[in-house]
């Protein structure tokens, strides 16, 4: 492998694929790559996927007032090789009053015993997992791989962001009766896990909006360059 000249990489770093030679490589392809669908060529095809973008205009967000368990920790018991339902009473004589729901569409009963007991919970893949993680039968597809392309669910494509948000929907609504202390708002994208090229999207609407950040802030091929 040859040696990245990339700040912090060094002969000494020497892993199958190190992640200083991965950025680096990440940084030459996207000017060479053959992406497998072309990305927009021009300004007006650039502006054209920026306005069939899902997300709308960023936003500040207010400040969310401290709730009053926020000052103190608390543990959630994961619910794995044990059940809340089974166990609550190894919970009380341990002095721990947290669990966690999977999901949650068909989590009534857990909903209901976190009321009844007074106990708090947590939701995890409130998204699902399913859409973005990158599931074994996919893996050896998209990692490892000396080119860049479009992951299998884009997070930037508006079909995936209408699922995972379907998803969210169906989830809060069966949880947001209970005692829920949080939701994560993850669905595995499987970013950093593989260390390889499926870490990278190039999907048209993502680039789309990179190169308007770029243009934004740089002003000009030159100035990012320069910088």
């Amino acid at each position: 492998m040859e040696t990245s000249s990339f700040t912090g990489c060094t002969p000494t770093m020497r892993e199958q694929f190190t992640r200083c030679e991965f950025i680096a490589r990440t940084a030459l392809a996207v000017a060479s790559a053959t992406p497998l669908h072309r990305p927009p060529a021009n300004a007006a095809d650039v502006d054209s996927r920026i306005a069939e973008s899902p997300v709308g205009t960023l936003e500040p967000v207010p400040a969310i007032r401290q709730r009053r368990q926020w000052t103190r920790f608390l543990v959630f018991v994961w619910q794995y090789q044990n059940d809340i339902r089974r166990d609550w009473p190894l919970y009380d004589r341990a002095g721990l009053h947290g669990f966690h729901i999977d999901r949650g569409a068909s989590a009534n009963d857990l909903v209901y015993l976190s009321r009844k007991r007074k106990f708090l919970y947590y939701v995890d893949h409130a998204a699902g997992k399913g859409i973005l993680y990158l599931h074994k039968d996919v893996q050896q597809t998209v990692t490892g791989k000396k080119f860049l392309f479009v992951r299998p669910y884009s997070l930037a494509d508006p079909q995936s962001i209408a699922a995972l948000k379907s998803q969210l929907r169906d989830n809060v609504n069966v949880t947001k009766t209970g005692l829920v202390y949080a939701y994560a708002f993850d669905d595995e994208i499987s970013l950093g896990s593989f260390n390889s090229a499926a870490e990278v999207d190039i999907h048209p609407r993502s680039l789309a909006w990179y190169r308007r950040w770029l243009a934004r802030r740089y002003g000009s091929v030159q100035s990012l360059n320069a910088a």
